[in-house]
């Protein structure tokens, strides 16, 4: 067979496995306010992250702690490493979370939890909140807020492409790199 041809059949079969939704998503939750400065039952919030690099549709997702759980609507979706806030705001949203020994699970619309937090406290009103840093990581850390944005620290995020589909690319396509190069003469 072909080489192209190969490439074009796995390239086909990977479109196919993507579309299908049959991948599983890497949404996590990545911050976490629960005593806001203002100390208003209410204001605190929820940040979700998606680690993969595709969209993902959040439609169905639960939220939840011990006493209360929270559907997602169908328009709430998630952009690659982007971010998704839980606010008062969301008519859906209604958590009010605990100060002291606080756990929220994140579970997708067929009932596997994705994901959940440390037991988390805050006995301060301040503008510190439970985060992982870096983003999507599994090292929780209690640090000034960074309310929809980066939680900075190396090695979150995902890279703009995967760069581990070059060699797959390459080796489907037949292509050589040996030789196409002048060796560098200083």
């Amino acid at each position: 067979m072909n080489p192209v041809n190969i490439f074009i059949f796995f390239s086909a079969i990977l479109g196919i496995f993507l579309m299908s939704g049959t991948v599983s998503a890497n949404i996590v939750i990545n911050e976490v306010e629960l005593n806001p400065v203002n100390g208003t039952p209410g204001d605190e919030w929820i940040e979700l992250y998606n680690t993969d690099v595709f969209f993902v549709n959040l439609s169905g997702y639960v939220i939840s702690d011990p006493t209360k759980n929270n559907t997602l609507p169908d328009d709430a979706g998630i952009e690659p490493n982007g971010f998704f806030l839980l606010t008062k705001d969301l008519s859906y949203f209604s958590l009010l979370l605990n100060n002291v020994n606080e756990f929220l699970t994140l579970e997708t619309p067929d009932g596997q939890i994705d994901d959940s937090t440390l037991l988390l406290s805050d006995s301060a009103k301040n503008s510190s909140t439970w985060q992982r840093r870096p983003d999507g990581s599994d090292d929780w850390q209690f640090r000034d807020e960074t309310k929809g944005e980066s939680n900075g620290g190396s090695g979150g995020g995902i890279p703009e492409f995967p760069m581990f589909i070059v060699p797959v690319l390459v080796m489907f396509a037949g292509l050589s790199l040996a030789g196409k190069f002048a060796p560098l003469r200083l």
